[in-house]
């Protein structure tokens, strides 16, 4: 249920359907519970561009590969989820992340 989903896991949920079909959902049930979670979504969360990219992860010693998606992933969880609201706070974050690995 999108309803029930923190806005970062209603991103990675709707992340899987394109536009199109999540506009269809929209137009169907416009006045559904999950409108504004969709809204939202297609507003604000999917355009979302986070400060860190793989070339800064590389720049901080991490060597590329899988690690990099789940790194990326959590600074865009926290950045949809409102922990992040600035570039500074994300190479704070990002500095948090690498102290716990």
């Amino acid at each position: 249920n999108l309803v029930n989903m923190k806005p970062s896991q209603c991103s990675a949920f709707l992340e899987r359907f394109s536009q199109l079909a999540i506009q269809a959902v929209l137009t169907a049930e416009p006045n559904h519970g999950a409108s504004n979670m969709i809204r939202s979504y297609l507003a604000i969360w999917k355009s979302i561009k986070l400060y860190t990219t793989g070339n800064s992860l590389k720049k901080l010693g991490i060597p590329p590969g899988p690690r990099y998606d789940l790194i990326l992933r959590k600074i865009r969880a926290a950045r949809i989820d409102g922990v992040i609201s600035s570039d500074q706070d994300e190479k704070q974050f990002v500095e948090q992340l690498l102290a716990k690995s």
